[in-house]
């Protein structure tokens, strides 16, 4: 899954709109996440409409500072927010091919002191996140990687570590 993050610092211009585009024709990404807006309400949504995007999670801005927009077209795609606030979407995202994943977009501002609420996220998924990876989940990790694709400077590609996985373990 291909996603586009970027602090768009204003998202109402017709410049911003020009290069969005051509940022999403190149790189075709599933999911944008846009920080920094500077818009909300009824221009917000006509702004994402005018993006082309179907599905959107807003995290409005407040005046002209901060917005958080998590949108996507794809149907099979689906957001659930977990968590709001003025500074992040906390959020879980699912495909039915996929593993789910857990997202944070984040866009701290100086009016709120952010760092006081970030300790409230899920302890499960905090417990998770320092937790080692399990030998099934290095593996599964390995093997979803393309077999020439090298995983280290060291230039070999991960066939090598496929061909040797009971060594390598």
């Amino acid at each position: 899954m291909i996603t586009l993050i970027w602090n768009v610092r204003g998202a109402a211009s017709e410049t911003f709109r020009c290069i969005f585009k051509e940022l999403m024709r190149q790189h075709r990404p599933d999911i944008a996440i846009l920080l920094e807006t500077k818009c909300s309400g009824d221009k917000a949504k006509r702004v994402i409409h005018n993006l082309g995007f179907s599905y959107s999670i807003l995290e409005e801005a407040q005046g002209f500072v901060g917005g958080i927009w998590i949108c996507w077209n794809r149907p099979d795609i689906n957001i659930t927010t977990i968590e709001k606030h003025s500074q992040y979407l906390y959020v879980k995202i699912q495909t039915q091919s996929e593993k789910e994943w857990f997202l944070t977009a984040v866009s701290i501002s100086p009016i709120e002191n952010l760092y006081d609420t970030l300790p409230n996220f899920n302890a499960y998924v905090y417990m998770k996140l320092i937790a080692e990876p399990t030998e099934e989940e290095i593996k599964n990790a390995l093997y979803s990687i393309g077999s020439f694709k090298a995983l280290e400077s060291d230039g070999f590609p991960s066939l090598i570590y496929k061909n040797n996985w009971d060594l390598m373990k």
